[in-house]
């Protein structure tokens, strides 16, 4: 994880098996792998309410959900933003702000 080994506390994997990815949730990083080879393919950063500035990393947790194959989305627990990104490349597909605190979020 190199410079980002601060962030390994909360430390959660994830398989994606319809893309072939394994997601590594640390912190308010999240980095993706070839599920086949484990090669390293990308790095998120989740930050506090889209605020690059302002990233958490132990004070909320990230929760993610996978649209199976193609985009995922993830926002800070009780966050104001949620962010969607491409399962196969990390691609940002957007983000949705809200007027107050996100308890869960789904993509369907």
């Amino acid at each position: 994880l190199g410079e980002h080994g601060d962030a390994l506390e909360r430390l959660r994997i994830f398989v994606e098996h319809v893309a072939d990815r394994l997601f590594l949730i640390a912190g308010c990083f999240i980095y993706a792998f070839d599920l086949s080879s484990l090669e390293k393919l990308y790095v998120l950063t989740v930050p506090a309410d889209g605020e690059p500035d302002q990233i958490r990393t132990a004070d909320h947790e990230i929760l993610a959900r996978w649209d199976y194959g193609r985009t995922f989305l993830a926002h800070h627990a009780e966050g104001m933003q949620v962010m969607m990104w491409s399962t196969s490349d990390g691609a940002s597909r957007g983000h949705i702000r809200s007027k107050c605190e996100i308890l869960c979020c789904d993509l369907s």
